[in-house]
């Protein structure tokens, strides 16, 4: 009859085992936390991305009828007006005016001086160049800085175009702005990607 004995491991089998175990043990590691790590990367993405959408689906409510923005700033009698707002008179001169000092406006239209200031009631207005509704808007989005990151009622993005265009003979002139046929071009950024817009003035 055969006797079988039971054979352990010894010193040297044992050592590799441990070994071999640590490096598929490292390996696995290095695989996995960086699986974890970077699965959070798109979650982060969207949720910037969403945020973004969120900006500019604001600045298109604010504009999502030309004819009601146009009313909201143009000039109402017997409203209270904070510094640095801004409107264009009811009768279009082609300008636009900003509030210099607060106040409440009169019962009736001032007239609109070409450069300088005007009293309205307790408001006083200064001239703040040529232009229409859209220069309001442009001016509330603000000004292109895409290294700034601007926090106003829209909410929180980088302004990375702002500009007035038009197109003579299908090509694109970047202008002033004023012109009721000029078209108002608006793209905003943030870490999540980017996103373009074009406003225009109501017939």
């Amino acid at each position: 009859m055969k006797s079988f004995a039971q054979r352990g491991f010894t010193l040297l089998e044992f050592i590799t085992t441990l070994i071999v175990a640590s490096v598929l043990g490292s390996m696995m590691y290095s695989f996995f936390a960086s699986s974890v790590i970077h699965s959070t990367i798109p979650l982060v993405t969207l949720k910037k991305t969403l945020a973004l959408h969120t900006v500019m689906e604001n600045i298109m409510a604010d504009y999502v009828s030309p004819l009601k923005w146009r009313e909201s700033v143009q000039w109402r009698k017997e409203t209270d007006y904070s510094a640095d707002a801004m409107i264009i008179p009811l009768t279009d001169n082609g300008r636009v005016y900003k509030c210099t000092n607060a106040g409440t406006s009169d019962s009736s239209e001032p007239i609109w001086p070409a450069s300088g200031t005007v009293s309205d009631g307790t408001v006083t207005w200064t001239e703040n160049g040529k232009g229409n509704e859209l220069s309001i808007l442009a001016d509330k989005i603000g000004a292109a800085d895409p290294n700034n990151m601007k926090e106003k009622t829209y909410g929180k993005y980088y302004v990375k175009e702002n500009k007035f265009i038009k197109f003579i003979n299908f090509s694109e002139v970047e202008i002033s702005g004023g012109d009721s046929k000029d078209i108002l071009r608006v793209t905003i950024k943030n870490d999540g990607g980017t996103l373009t817009a074009l406003f225009t003035v109501a017939d």
